[in-house]
């Protein structure tokens, strides 16, 4: 999938097409972010920015 069209390609459909190492990778970040008590609470959404490394 290009870089530009993740922004717009719904979550659900993104961890469906991920392979083992990028949901895992998506589980660790989710996991931190949940257990970060300065940014619990304070909305249903969030911002991820990231760069893909190939």
């Amino acid at each position: 999938m290009p870089a530009w069209t993740a922004c717009a390609t719904p979550i659900d459909r993104q961890l469906n097409e991920a392979n083992e190492a990028e949901f895992a990778a998506f589980m660790e970040y989710h996991i931190a972010t949940c257990q970060q008590p300065s940014i619990l609470g304070h909305s249903a959404h969030g911002l991820w920015i990231g760069k893909k490394i190939m």
